[in-house]
């Protein structure tokens, strides 16, 4: 798991809220890309690598 630094996006009450950007790589070649300024997933990519990875 990856997480960068924090990231802020306006709001419509021009204020500044934080978020993480987190990427997920499994076992089965996917790849997934979370913010924690949503609930979902921001993309999932099936099938990335050929084989499996252990660092990203």
């Amino acid at each position: 798991m990856l997480g960068g630094p924090i990231c802020t996006s306006k709001t419509g009450r021009k204020e500044l809220q934080p978020y993480n950007i987190i990427v997920i790589g499994s076992q089965d070649r996917t790849i997934t890309v979370w913010t924690t300024s949503s609930p979902r997933p921001l993309f999932v990519a099936k099938h990335f690598f050929t084989q499996a990875k252990h660092f990203l």
